[in-house]
């Protein structure tokens, strides 16, 4: 067992002792159905960190469990420790954690009916505890949106330049903030799919022009107009494209600003100030994309979500 990853932990050795006694029950039930290992020495020293990172994940999920139900929620929410922790600690993706977890579960099962008193499956109850599905949906969210987004800024934005780099950057961490402040811990795909166009119309209004792929002015994908300037409105534009409703947009779009305002201390809304090819608009902020904008730009958005991630998801980030 990697003890390093619960050395924060306020409950430090209960953890480490939950964690072995239960990665050595499955460990036991396990061997004992499978019989000699067959899968040969990597295949073996794999399964190994997958268990052991279970294991860790489960041992301090369980003690949160039991801290919340005494009522204490300083402790379960303090605890130090997090998905993302133990799978670094382990090196182990969280694919192959999600893959592993259901056999771990049901092999544990036995030894941790004690602890989870349950009426019917302790697998299920187990899962519940642990928030199982919600994180399995997050994940599977995670991917439909990321792949989303990943066409955009392949269509829109050189995202082999610098620029285009330190543009998928900050939105990506943009995006991931707004989905923490203005979201709950795991929203449904719908509320996912309207933040990420907000996201996504704030580049292109925001973003140098040298970062474009070609002007707004001559993007097919630009379809909506302003009424007075003729200029391109990429907030509708994309919310009629995507289909989405466009005042749930708007308001996500609000958030978006906010946090971005809230994030560069040089940042201000001013619709009056715009690109040539672009319609004035709410999303218009200045002092965030000037001659300098890169790596330390993104590095401030990034920085903020890693601030707010721990208290939004606390172990489950």
């Amino acid at each position: 067992m990697n003890r390093e990853v619960f050395a924060r932990h306020p409950r430090r050795e209960d953890a480490e002792t939950l964690a072995k006694d239960v990665y050595d029950a499955v460990h036991a039930t396990l061997d004992d159905e499978d019989g000699a290992d067959d899968g040969g020495a990597v295949q073996g020293l794999a399964r190994e960190r997958v268990r052991r990172a279970c294991a860790a994940f489960v041992s301090v999920g369980l003690l949160e469990h039991e801290d919340a139900k005494r009522g204490d929620d300083a402790m379960s929410v303090n605890s130090g420790i997090d998905i993302t922790a133990i799978l670094m600690s382990h090196e182990v993706s969280l694919v192959e954690f999600l893959d592993g977890l259901p056999e771990f579960l049901n092999a544990s099962a036995r030894s941790l009916a004690v602890r989870v008193k349950s009426g019917s499956s302790t697998v299920a109850e187990i899962e519940r505890v642990l928030r199982v599905r919600e994180i399995r949906s997050a994940f599977a969210f995670n991917k439909v949106i990321a792949k989303k987004f990943y066409d955009f800024l392949a269509l829109h934005f050189d995202v082999e330049s610098a620029i285009g780099k330190a543009t998928a950057r900050l939105g990506w961490s943009l995006y991931l903030c707004a989905k923490c402040e203005s979201l709950p811990v795991f929203p449904d795909l719908y509320s996912c799919f309207h933040l990420l166009i907000a996201v996504e119309a704030f580049l292109l209004t925001n973003v140098p022009q040298r970062a474009l792929r070609t002007t707004l002015k001559n993007m097919v994908s630009m379809t909506a107009k302003d009424e007075e300037t003729k200029l391109p409105d990429p907030l509708r534009s994309l919310s009629a494209a995507s289909k989405t409703k466009l005042e749930t947009v708007v308001k996500m779009a609000d958030a978006v600003v906010k946090i971005v305002c809230d994030t560069f201390p040089g940042a201000q809304q001013d619709k009056t100030k715009h690109r040539d090819d672009v319609a004035p608009s709410d999303l218009c902020v200045e002092g965030v994309f000037g001659s300098d904008f890169g790596d330390a730009t993104t590095d401030a958005m990034s920085a903020r979500y890693r601030a707010i991630a721990g208290k939004a998801f606390g172990r489950l980030l």
